[in-house]
């Protein structure tokens, strides 16, 4: 998919472990299996587009196998994918260049106007400090739980990740903490990408499981 086509909606059932293993499987020759998918759903089918149009690139300059995507990321609301020499020994075409920057900015471009939770059309706003692009539906989601202090979990968040919840739930009752993994984790799953939000999550989750813990031993 080019990325001057529009980007569809996600599915209601969209499986995010099962489109980024099959876009490693697809893209093994760029995409280094280092590499985090550190954005949240709705920009997962942009990435696809670009990770294509970048292995076109390559493969059209002779230099398939000279360069690696490095990372990708979210940065101030924007999708940012990072392009490398394997080597510092290896230079690439300066044309080569041009057009793998062409294909990045028109992708980031593009993230601005994308939901990053549900891939719909959408703006950057700023929220309480923290800038993100969402759709109408997420950006008055954010703004409900901005109005309400914060606290715990995003609106409709529980329900739509409980088996996520139930294993950190499950980590906190065995080990009295949340493995390191679990604030990237909650970073994810929240799409709220400051410090505050994602205190707010795991606090809710050890209020969860302590209160979880008084059931048991009264039962």
């Amino acid at each position: 998919m080019s990325m001057s086509q529009e980007v569809p909606m996600l599915p209601d059932n969209f499986d995010r472990e099962g489109f980024i293993s099959g876009l490693r499987e697809k893209h093994a020759h760029i995409l280094l299996p280092s590499v985090a998918m550190s954005v949240d759903n709705g920009w997962l089918r942009l990435i696809a587009a670009i990770l294509g149009e970048i292995e076109t690139c390559l493969e059209s300059h002779g230099c398939l196998g000279l360069a690696r995507v490095v990372r990708i990321k979210e940065k101030l609301a924007a999708m940012r994918v990072y392009v490398e020499p394997i080597s510092a020994a290896v230079h690439l075409p300066k044309q080569l260049e041009i057009e793998l920057t062409d294909i990045r900015d028109k992708a980031e471009q593009q993230s601005m106007q994308t939901c990053e939770v549900c891939g719909d059309p959408a703006k950057v706003g700023n929220y309480d400090g923290c800038y993100q692009t969402l759709c109408r539906y997420h950006r008055h989601e954010r703004l409900a739980w901005l109005a309400a202090g914060g606290p715990g979990l995003p609106s409709g968040f529980a329900a739509a990740h409980a088996d996520e919840i139930e294993q950190a739930i499950s980590e906190y009752l065995r080990t009295g903490d949340l493995p390191e993994q679990w604030t990237a984790r909650f970073d994810h799953l929240t799409g709220i990408r400051h410090r505050q939000a994602i205190s707010c999550a795991k606090m809710s989750i050890s209020q969860i499981a302590a209160e979880r813990a008084r059931g048991d031993q009264n039962d």
